[in-house]
């Protein structure tokens, strides 16, 4: 048992290493930006999801188009500028239809706030409601779990 635990320390030490160099790998982060979108930031507006999930959608394909493994390695130019592009399609599609939609008013331009919603570390530090996988709630249980296990 006195080895045991040196060991899984170690081997959680290793783990923990390897998974905070590749977490960010990948676009883990996309829920939280049309959640960001949607929510508005805090900001006094909100996208429809439909519009949100397009945006982002198109940031992923973006990203691997430019050989970019995460969200945050695009600037605050490249999301409005998918913003902007957006704006225009959803324009072009109404006058078209001839029907207005509620969706199509002018779409807010982000700044460096964006990038308050992306990145594993981020995403978990947005998400505290109890039960929840991140920051405080899983601190507590972590505790609670130390404290049983005599650990």
């Amino acid at each position: 048992m006195k080895l045991r635990r040196p060991a899984c320390a170690l081997l959680g030490a290793l783990r923990k290493r390897i998974v905070q160099t590749r977490v960010d790998r990948g676009f883990l982060d996309a829920t939280s930006l049309a959640e960001y979108l949607v929510t508005n930031g805090g900001k006094g507006w909100g996208l429809p999801f439909r519009t949100a999930h397009h945006i982002v959608g198109t940031l992923v394909t973006r990203c691997e188009k430019e050989g970019k493994h995460a969200l945050s390695q695009l600037s605050v130019e490249a999301f409005n500028e998918v913003i902007e592009a957006t704006e225009e399609r959803e324009k072009a599609t109404e006058r078209r239809s001839g029907v207005a939609t509620k969706g199509t008013a002018v779409l807010p331009r982000l700044d460096q706030d964006v990038y308050s919603c992306l990145g594993a570390h981020n995403v978990v530090k947005r998400y505290q409601s109890a039960g929840a996988a991140g920051g405080k709630p899983f601190e507590d249980q972590l505790k609670a779990w130390k404290e049983r296990l005599g650990v």
